[in-house]
């Protein structure tokens, strides 16, 4: 179905009007949101890359940083709670769960890392 009506070309195709990060970021925060980077390391980039994305990321006026993933490796759990104490990010996890599935059990792999200042715990949280 996509392909057939929604791809590009197509009758119902439109096309994304993407923001540049740092917009999107002022857009957050202007409706009183809290800027979090979700599943950093689910983009398929290297580490290299994760941590310019992180450091792009906070530089643009970031808040927060998702560190915990259901499907994610120790390492990488490791990667993002050190890039976030690098760059003052508060932290936030999620199962990212859609729909149930082979790949995923809903809460699995969840447990929170201490030493972390979680996004929830923030005064601009408790403020909204």
């Amino acid at each position: 179905m996509f392909k057939r009506y929604l791809a590009k070309g197509k009758t119902g195709y439109v096309p994304n009007n993407w923001h540049d990060m740092a917009t999107a970021i002022k857009m957050i925060h202007q409706a009183g949101g809290i800027a979090v980077l979700a599943h950093p390391s689910g983009y398929k980039l290297s580490a290299k890359w994760v941590k310019k994305l992180v450091r792009e990321f906070k530089e643009a006026g970031g808040d927060a940083l998702e560190v915990v993933l259901g499907q994610q490796s120790i390492d990488d759990r490791a990667l993002l709670v050190s890039l976030s104490h690098q760059h003052q990010l508060f932290a936030s996890l999620g199962s990212d769960f859609h729909f149930p599935g082979s790949w995923i059990d809903l809460g699995k792999n969840m447990f929170q890392p201490q030493h972390v200042n979680w996004v929830w715990q923030s005064q601009k949280w408790m403020e909204s």
